[in-house]
């Protein structure tokens, strides 16, 4: 039961962060049409400027600490987005949306690339943040105080989704941007400046989750590529255009991986996570809860 117990909460903490990671690509897609592999490095990007400007010897953080890491973390996350979009922008230009998928992960090892150049090859970490001990469970099992963390800025990420997706004036721009991009353009709105903007927010939101999550592992520079993967597999068994999807997604691939890695001696715990998947993508290739009018445009 203990083992369970600690898997359990470990999966949802690891699954907020898959859930963060889809919902920025759901955000991207919503302007944009486009899956974007490559969303998972700016998580990484601002968790690494967050580390590396605190440096080492701390054992632990001040509050003012704690605000200079969200926003390094949401500086370094937003200049990351808006270099990730002008990467893609001349593919888009001139290839059709699965080149430009494909073109995203390549902009994925380049961004590694430059991370690793900046703040070297070695994993930094960070100590957890100001604020009570773990709540206990049961005998040995608790959460985490950094798990509160992740909790804000997961469900901040939820509600900045849901407002980006609502039928007010942001939420029908950033849709007739993906769906109908000349008449936004008849509007006197270009597209591009809407495309950016929904880069340079899911830049600084990663940023900062980046950030808040370093302190529960650590992270390195090609640390984006599971995440990347994870992400996008959330977001995709969601729907695309749901943020619950991405949501529910998200935490069950989580739950799904710690699990596996806890009842399965650590061998497994991806197998049995990307699995679960296939059978949710199998039976719902749509989404979990894609909505009927996204199948109609579609």
């Amino acid at each position: 039961m203990r083992l369970f117990v600690a898997s359990l909460i470990s999966g949802i903490s690891v699954g907020m962060v898959y859930a963060v990671v889809g919902l920025v690509v759901c955000i991207v897609y919503r302007t944009s049409r486009i899956l974007n592999l490559a969303e998972g490095q700016l998580f990484v990007a601002g968790g690494l400027g967050a580390a590396v400007w605190i440096g080492n010897g701390h054992s632990s953080l001040s509050v003012v600490e704690v605000i200079e890491i969200i926003l390094v973390g949401g500086a370094v996350g937003c200049v990351a987005g808006i270099a990730l979009r002008y990467l893609l922008r001349p593919v888009e230009k001139v290839a059709d949306d699965l080149e430009v998928v494909v073109a995203s992960f390549g902009a994925l090892y380049v961004l590694q690339g430059i991370s690793g150049i900046i703040w070297g090859v070695n994993p930094q970490n960070l100590p957890n943040f100001p604020g009570s001990g773990p709540i206990r469970i049961t005998e040995g099992v608790g959460i985490p105080a950094q798990t509160w963390y992740v909790l804000g800025v997961f469900l901040f990420t939820y509600t900045l989704t849901r407002m980006l997706f609502g039928k007010n004036g942001v939420g029908v721009r950033f849709r007739a941007s993906g769906y109908q991009p000349k008449v936004l353009q008849l509007h006197g709105i270009r597209t591009h400046w809407v495309v950016l903007v929904s880069y340079i927010i899911t830049g600084v939101v990663a940023g900062v989750a980046g950030a808040l999550f370093v302190p529960l592992t650590t992270v390195s520079y090609s640390g984006g590529t599971s995440l990347a993967l994870y992400g996008v597999i959330a977001a995709v068994a969601g729907g695309l255009e749901r943020p619950a999807g991405a949501v529910i997604a998200g935490l069950s691939l989580g739950i799904a991986e710690s699990l596996g890695q806890a009842y399965t001696g650590g061998l497994f715990g991806d197998a049995v996570a990307l699995g679960a998947l296939v059978v949710v993508l199998v039976i719902r290739p749509s989404g979990m809860l894609v909505p009927k009018e996204t199948v109609a445009l579609r």
